[in-house]
Protein backbone atom coordinates (compact mmCIF):
# COMPACT_ATOMS: atom_id res chain seq x y z
CA UNK A 1 0.00 0.00 0.00
CA UNK A 2 1.05 3.71 -0.91
CA UNK A 3 -0.40 6.07 1.82
CA UNK A 4 -1.03 9.61 1.29
CA UNK A 5 -2.24 11.72 4.58
CA UNK A 6 -2.98 15.38 4.72
CA UNK A 7 -1.45 15.92 8.47
CA UNK A 8 -2.68 19.26 8.53
CA UNK A 9 -5.83 18.19 7.37
CA UNK A 10 -8.95 19.14 9.59
CA UNK A 11 -11.39 16.30 8.33
CA UNK A 12 -9.56 13.17 8.31
CA UNK A 13 -6.40 13.59 9.83
CA UNK A 14 -2.66 12.23 10.39
CA UNK A 15 -4.45 9.97 13.85
CA UNK A 16 -6.39 8.40 11.07
CA UNK A 17 -3.69 7.76 8.76
CA UNK A 18 -1.22 6.01 10.82
CA UNK A 19 -4.13 4.08 12.49
CA UNK A 20 -4.62 2.34 8.99
CA UNK A 21 -1.02 1.98 8.10
CA UNK A 22 0.00 0.48 11.72
CA UNK A 23 -3.50 -2.04 12.05
CA UNK A 24 -5.02 -2.50 8.86
CA UNK A 25 -1.50 -4.29 7.32
CA UNK A 26 0.16 -7.17 8.40
CA UNK A 27 3.87 -6.93 8.83
CA UNK A 28 5.00 -8.52 5.89
CA UNK A 29 2.75 -6.17 3.65
CA UNK A 30 3.83 -2.98 5.74
CA UNK A 31 7.58 -3.60 4.92
CA UNK A 32 6.70 -3.06 1.40
CA UNK A 33 4.44 -0.06 1.57
CA UNK A 34 5.45 3.63 2.12
CA UNK A 35 3.63 6.43 4.14
CA UNK A 36 3.90 9.85 3.11
CA UNK A 37 2.70 12.55 5.13
CA UNK A 38 2.12 15.74 3.48
CA UNK A 39 1.08 19.32 4.95
CA UNK A 40 -2.47 19.54 3.65
CA UNK A 41 -5.69 18.05 2.74
CA UNK A 42 -9.36 19.27 3.43
CA UNK A 43 -7.83 22.36 5.55
CA UNK A 44 -8.97 25.26 6.77
CA UNK A 45 -6.55 27.65 8.70
CA UNK A 46 -6.87 27.85 12.53
CA UNK A 47 -7.66 30.73 13.93
CA UNK A 48 -9.32 29.88 17.35
CA UNK A 49 -6.86 28.94 18.78
CA UNK A 50 -4.68 29.94 16.61
CA UNK A 51 -1.90 27.64 14.41
CA UNK A 52 0.88 27.06 11.70
CA UNK A 53 1.78 25.01 9.08
CA UNK A 54 3.48 25.11 5.71
CA UNK A 55 1.73 23.58 2.68
CA UNK A 56 3.58 21.21 0.75
CA UNK A 57 4.77 17.54 -0.15
CA UNK A 58 8.46 17.52 1.14
CA UNK A 59 8.05 13.72 1.67
CA UNK A 60 7.25 12.95 -2.19
CA UNK A 61 10.71 15.45 -3.32
CA UNK A 62 12.47 13.44 -0.31
CA UNK A 63 11.47 9.89 -2.29
CA UNK A 64 12.64 11.01 -5.54
CA UNK A 65 9.18 12.22 -6.60
CA UNK A 66 8.07 16.16 -7.49
CA UNK A 67 4.87 15.15 -6.54
CA UNK A 68 2.52 12.31 -4.68
CA UNK A 69 0.81 11.59 -8.09
CA UNK A 70 4.28 10.89 -10.01
CA UNK A 71 5.20 8.84 -6.57
CA UNK A 72 2.22 6.69 -6.78
CA UNK A 73 2.90 6.31 -10.90
CA UNK A 74 5.96 5.14 -9.78
CA UNK A 75 4.94 2.65 -6.55
CA UNK A 76 2.25 1.25 -9.20
CA UNK A 77 4.45 0.58 -11.93
CA UNK A 78 6.73 -1.51 -9.49
CA UNK A 79 3.78 -3.21 -7.60
CA UNK A 80 1.90 -4.49 -10.88
CA UNK A 81 4.13 -4.34 -13.91
CA UNK A 82 7.68 -5.27 -12.07
CA UNK A 83 9.55 -2.89 -13.29
CA UNK A 84 12.79 -1.24 -11.27
CA UNK A 85 12.05 2.56 -10.60
CA UNK A 86 14.63 3.13 -8.04
CA UNK A 87 11.97 3.52 -5.07
CA UNK A 88 13.27 3.15 -1.91
CA UNK A 89 11.74 4.44 1.75
CA UNK A 90 9.46 1.40 2.71
CA UNK A 91 7.66 0.28 6.14
CA UNK A 92 9.03 3.76 7.40
CA UNK A 93 6.81 6.85 8.53
CA UNK A 94 7.85 10.15 5.55
CA UNK A 95 6.25 12.86 7.50
CA UNK A 96 5.65 16.87 6.75
CA UNK A 97 6.89 18.75 9.78
CA UNK A 98 4.56 21.95 10.21
CA UNK A 99 7.83 24.39 9.10
CA UNK A 100 7.88 22.16 5.66
CA UNK A 101 10.81 19.44 5.83
CA UNK A 102 10.55 15.72 5.22
CA UNK A 103 10.88 13.86 8.62
CA UNK A 104 11.86 10.35 8.04
CA UNK A 105 10.92 7.70 11.15
CA UNK A 106 10.23 4.19 11.76
CA UNK A 107 9.06 4.25 15.52
CA UNK A 108 6.74 6.28 16.24
CA UNK A 109 6.26 5.05 19.84
CA UNK A 110 5.99 8.01 22.85
CA UNK A 111 8.95 7.61 24.78
CA UNK A 112 8.77 10.63 27.14
CA UNK A 113 6.01 10.78 29.84
CA UNK A 114 5.18 13.72 31.93
CA UNK A 115 3.27 14.82 35.22
CA UNK A 116 0.81 17.38 34.34
CA UNK A 117 -1.09 17.68 37.43
CA UNK A 118 -4.37 19.66 37.17
CA UNK A 119 -5.70 21.39 34.57
CA UNK A 120 -8.46 23.45 35.18
CA UNK A 121 -10.19 24.57 31.56
CA UNK A 122 -13.46 26.56 30.95
CA UNK A 123 -15.67 25.04 28.64
CA UNK A 124 -18.35 26.42 26.53
CA UNK A 125 -16.77 30.12 26.28
CA UNK A 126 -13.51 31.15 27.27
CA UNK A 127 -9.67 31.23 26.21
CA UNK A 128 -7.11 28.64 25.68
CA UNK A 129 -4.77 27.71 28.23
CA UNK A 130 -0.58 26.97 27.23
CA UNK A 131 0.95 24.97 29.27
CA UNK A 132 4.67 24.38 28.85
CA UNK A 133 5.84 21.40 28.04
CA UNK A 134 9.31 21.35 27.35
CA UNK A 135 12.11 23.88 25.74
CA UNK A 136 13.51 23.28 22.57
CA UNK A 137 15.60 22.61 20.44
CA UNK A 138 13.73 19.84 19.49
CA UNK A 139 11.74 17.09 17.47
CA UNK A 140 7.86 15.88 18.05
CA UNK A 141 6.46 13.50 15.78
CA UNK A 142 3.55 10.70 16.49
CA UNK A 143 0.88 10.76 18.35
CA UNK A 144 0.62 12.55 21.94
CA UNK A 145 -2.00 11.44 24.57
CA UNK A 146 -3.35 12.95 27.63
CA UNK A 147 -4.64 11.01 30.65
CA UNK A 148 -6.17 11.99 33.65
CA UNK A 149 -9.43 11.68 35.92
CA UNK A 150 -12.23 14.15 34.31
CA UNK A 151 -14.86 16.10 36.59
CA UNK A 152 -17.14 18.52 34.77
CA UNK A 153 -19.94 20.82 36.20
CA UNK A 154 -22.48 20.11 33.75
CA UNK A 155 -23.97 17.27 30.69
CA UNK A 156 -22.40 17.62 26.88
CA UNK A 157 -19.08 19.58 28.34
CA UNK A 158 -16.38 19.72 26.15
CA UNK A 159 -12.90 21.11 25.64
CA UNK A 160 -9.94 20.43 23.17
CA UNK A 161 -6.33 19.66 23.29
CA UNK A 162 -3.23 19.80 21.13
CA UNK A 163 0.61 20.65 20.88
CA UNK A 164 1.91 24.18 20.36
CA UNK A 165 4.77 26.26 19.37
CA UNK A 166 5.99 29.73 20.44
CA UNK A 167 8.03 31.64 22.67
CA UNK A 168 5.44 32.29 25.35
CA UNK A 169 1.94 30.67 26.17
CA UNK A 170 1.01 33.94 24.45
CA UNK A 171 2.40 33.43 21.10
CA UNK A 172 2.10 29.73 20.70
CA UNK A 173 0.50 28.26 17.77
CA UNK A 174 -1.17 24.82 17.48
CA UNK A 175 0.84 22.48 15.22
CA UNK A 176 -0.65 21.99 12.08
CA UNK A 177 -3.84 23.51 12.50
CA UNK A 178 -5.26 20.39 14.38
CA UNK A 179 -7.26 19.78 17.71
CA UNK A 180 -8.92 17.29 19.32
CA UNK A 181 -12.18 16.99 21.31
CA UNK A 182 -12.70 15.48 24.96
CA UNK A 183 -16.64 15.76 25.42
CA UNK A 184 -18.62 14.26 28.68
CA UNK A 185 -22.18 13.71 27.46
CA UNK A 186 -22.70 13.01 31.42
CA UNK A 187 -21.51 14.89 34.31
CA UNK A 188 -18.36 13.10 35.08
CA UNK A 189 -16.98 12.72 38.17
CA UNK A 190 -13.62 11.49 38.18
CA UNK A 191 -14.28 9.24 35.23
CA UNK A 192 -10.45 8.25 33.68
CA UNK A 193 -9.88 9.05 29.88
CA UNK A 194 -7.25 8.66 27.73
CA UNK A 195 -7.07 11.01 24.52
CA UNK A 196 -5.62 11.09 21.50
CA UNK A 197 -4.04 14.79 20.56
CA UNK A 198 -3.81 15.48 17.05
CA UNK A 199 -0.70 13.80 15.33
CA UNK A 200 1.90 15.80 14.46
CA UNK A 201 5.51 16.49 13.08
CA UNK A 202 7.47 19.22 14.20
CA UNK A 203 10.52 21.01 15.06
CA UNK A 204 10.95 23.01 18.05
CA UNK A 205 13.82 25.08 17.63
CA UNK A 206 16.05 26.70 20.11
CA UNK A 207 13.98 29.60 21.91
CA UNK A 208 10.96 28.28 21.22
CA UNK A 209 8.78 26.15 23.53
CA UNK A 210 6.13 22.98 23.29
CA UNK A 211 2.74 23.40 24.98
CA UNK A 212 -0.02 21.33 25.36
CA UNK A 213 -2.99 23.99 24.21
CA UNK A 214 -6.25 23.39 26.32
CA UNK A 215 -8.94 25.62 24.79
CA UNK A 216 -12.96 25.51 25.63
CA UNK A 217 -13.70 26.29 21.66
CA UNK A 218 -12.04 25.12 18.50
CA UNK A 219 -13.53 26.55 15.23
CA UNK A 220 -12.80 23.45 13.61
CA UNK A 221 -15.28 22.27 15.79
CA UNK A 222 -17.51 25.06 15.32
CA UNK A 223 -21.02 24.42 16.51
CA UNK A 224 -20.14 21.33 18.64
CA UNK A 225 -19.31 22.81 21.76
CA UNK A 226 -21.96 22.25 25.01
CA UNK A 227 -24.65 24.33 25.40
CA UNK A 228 -24.04 26.04 28.59
CA UNK A 229 -21.41 27.59 29.60
CA UNK A 230 -19.18 25.35 32.49
CA UNK A 231 -15.82 23.71 33.54
CA UNK A 232 -13.34 21.00 33.40
CA UNK A 233 -10.80 20.22 35.55
CA UNK A 234 -8.27 17.03 34.94
CA UNK A 235 -6.81 15.66 38.21
CA UNK A 236 -3.49 13.41 37.80
CA UNK A 237 -2.91 14.45 34.18
CA UNK A 238 0.09 13.03 32.18
CA UNK A 239 1.15 13.83 28.79
CA UNK A 240 3.24 11.21 26.73
CA UNK A 241 4.50 11.91 23.49
CA UNK A 242 7.36 11.06 21.34
CA UNK A 243 10.20 13.15 20.68
CA UNK A 244 13.59 12.55 17.98
CA UNK A 245 17.43 13.70 17.87
CA UNK A 246 17.73 16.70 15.96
Amino acid sequence: MLFGQGISDNLFNLNQGLANFDRALTPQARARSIFVGYNGGHTLPSVVPPGFATAGDPCSIALGSPNFSDLAVRFMTANLLGKATGLSGFGVYHLSTADGRCLTQRNLAPNQRIALGRILTPTGAGLPLNLKIAAGPLTVAGTPRISGKVYTLVPDSGAFFALSVGTNPLTAKVVQNNTMPLREKRVAKGVQRTVELPAIAVDVPAGQNLYLTVTPVADMFAGQRGPLPGAMLLKNATLSYRTLSR
